[in-house]
């Protein structure tokens, strides 16, 4: 019965969270009004490179940060106060699953946890109060720019 009891907490709570690949639109249905917009960024050899829009909400206590790419959700940061639970940190994973498995790596700890998803997507929780989950989307994104500045430091100056 018990069991029954969660899985419908979970069930109602599910639409109350932003979603890797939701559009602005879903997302401004799911968690009210954007509270801030600006862009987001990649550092990479003495470069700050932006990636794209990153639209920020506030919903029951959560602060939730989507950054986009070709219009859609591509990394997540869910903030939150005080203690986390291991079902809030479940059922964010089940979330952005996109019907993939979620594996926590070895190498986490009490301060950092990581997990793994078969599409390369990673998560990382850390004990500050934030769980980013990056989507592969997101991943060649950054790689592409990083890769680009990296190529662009090796050209030889024309002095």
């Amino acid at each position: 019965m018990r069991t029954y009891f969660f899985l419908a907490i979970l069930l109602l709570a599910t639409p109350l969270f932003a979603r890797l690949g939701d559009t602005k639109a879903e997302l401004v249905e799911r968690l009210g009004p954007v509270r801030t917009t600006s862009k987001h960024f990649v550092a990479s050899q003495g470069k700050i490179i932006p990636l794209g829009p990153n639209h920020s909400f506030q919903k029951d206590g959560w602060m939730i940060e989507c950054d986009l790419i070709d219009d859609r959700c591509a990394r997540i940061r869910y903030h939150k106060k005080g203690e986390w639970t291991e079902q809030q940190v479940t059922l964010l994973l089940s979330n952005n699953a996109e019907s993939k498995p979620w594996s926590e790596t070895k190498a986490s700890t009490k301060m950092i946890r990581e997990w793994l998803r078969s599409d390369r997507a990673t998560a990382t929780w850390k004990f500050t109060g934030v769980l980013e989950i990056s989507s592969p989307v997101y991943l060649a994104a950054e790689a592409r720019v990083q890769a680009q500045a990296k190529s662009d430091a090796t050209k030889l100056p024309s002095l």
